[in-house]
């Protein structure tokens, strides 16, 4: 659990000072809120997690069938003459 400081202080430990600014986060683990738990409020969350994307299948699972719409066919394009003759005659 994360806790915030609700004062400024100067902790002692056993490896020295500790300076604690108001609004620090630290570990409920750590020492200095052992000694001083009274100047420690618990840090409500802030931030909001987005839902997760939705993701579309790509293979068919086993004995699923999968449907796809045919393409539909290509207009040609009026009034177009090829530049090659033979191309025509071929067409």
């Amino acid at each position: 659990m994360l806790l915030r400081a609700t004062e400024t202080f100067l902790a002692f430990t056993k490896h020295g000072q500790k300076f604690i600014a108001k609004g620090t986060i630290v570990e409920s683990t750590d020492p200095v809120v052992a000694n001083r738990a009274d100047l420690f409020a618990p840090v409500e969350p802030t931030y909001t997690t987005a839902p997760a994307p939705v993701v579309e299948q790509a293979t068919a699972a086993p004995g699923e069938l999968r449907t796809t719409k045919k393409a539909a066919p290509r207009k040609k394009a009026a009034g177009r003459v090829p530049a090659d003759p033979e191309i025509a005659a071929e067409g």
